[in-house]
């Protein structure tokens, strides 16, 4: 009699367990339904070919390539630390920042710039592109944000008590190609056309 009870007891058990798997399957089935149907909406919605519909990179001042890529394998130069030659880049050689052969080795501020405060330079080379040339020949949409753009006499004060300008025209690489440069830091025409090509220029 109790062997008969156990026996059924555990059938009961293994019944309930049953119903609960299929249950959950059953479950999970919908929920992947349902998120798949979502994330096909989503990327119907985005015109995208991923769910992805932002972006974000942030770099650092002066530290982007040692911080970031210097550990990985071969960035480090060859042995014997080997010279090489700059190549011809284009920019108007009207600073002592670029070399005879329009290659900039320092900080010349973008040509045109209305904050512009010493000698400066810009790209002459009609088939130097930037990445903002590529995206727009892609239909991307992209923006580049610099700190105290909008008003370039914003300073803030740093942890060490120094007193120093937002916006540092050298900091602004788009400024230095006339298909990508805002000169005038004129904001988007409508919050609509934030990373579009308006007055704004991506920026």
């Amino acid at each position: 009699m109790a062997r008969k009870r156990m026996t059924s007891l555990l059938l009961s058990a293994l019944a309930m367990l049953a119903v609960g798997v299929a249950a959950a399957q059953a479950a999970k089935g919908k929920h992947n339904v349902s998120h798949a149907k979502h994330a096909k909406f989503a990327w119907h919605d985005s015109g995208t070919t991923t769910p992805i519909k932002h972006l974000v990179v942030v770099f650092q001042e002066n530290v982007s390539f040692d911080h970031y890529f210097a550990t990985y394998p071969y960035a480090a130069n060859p042995p014997g630390e080997p010279r090489f030659a700059p190549k011809r880049n284009g920019f108007a050689t009207t600073s002592s920042a670029v070399t005879p052969h329009q290659t900039v080795i320092g900080d010349p501020q973008p040509t045109g710039d209305k904050w512009d405060s010493r000698d400066n330079s810009t790209s002459t080379d009609p088939n130097n592109r930037n990445i903002g040339d590529l995206l727009n020949a892609k239909g991307v949409t992209w923006g580049w944000f610099q700190g105290g753009f909008r008003d370039c006499n914003q300073s803030h004060t740093n942890k060490g008590g120094m007193v120093s300008k937002d916006y540092i025209p050298h900091h602004e690489p788009f400024q230095y190609f006339a298909s990508t440069a805002n000169l005038q830091h004129l904001p988007p025409s409508s919050v609509a056309n934030i990373g579009q090509t308006d007055q704004a220029n991506h920026q």
